[in-house]
């Protein structure tokens, strides 16, 4: 069997934990116009920054995807517990995240 040249890499970086994760954060203040390179806050700590924001139109609020950063466990636990924000310009707005992207009528 013929390997690629990048298989070594790719299984080296296979073995180690997670060390982030995707998730999607609804802002409900509808003065909060993210634009994406926020950071995302748990607390007063910030735990990873937003890669792709846009208007939910079904839902009538704004919504980014972001990185946030620690431990599956650490992870689980954060988005399980709540108190997340987004800073934007210099104002702190909370959302509420999610593994999975929030549907019409608040369905996930």
């Amino acid at each position: 069997t013929t390997h690629y040249i990048g298989r070594a890499a790719i299984e080296r970086q296979r073995a180690k934990p997670l060390s982030r994760r995707m998730v999607f954060l609804s802002i409900r203040d509808g003065a909060a116009w993210p634009l994406g390179s926020e950071p995302i806050l748990h607390g007063d700590e910030i735990v990873g920054q937003v890669t792709s924001a846009f208007w939910a139109h079904s839902l009538g609020c704004a919504m980014v995807m972001g990185y946030v950063n620690g431990t599956p466990e650490t992870i689980e636990e954060r988005v399980g517990s709540g108190g997340f924000a987004v800073e934007i310009a210099c104002r702190r707005f909370a959302a509420d995240a999610s593994f999975k992207a929030p549907l019409a009528g608040g369905r996930v």
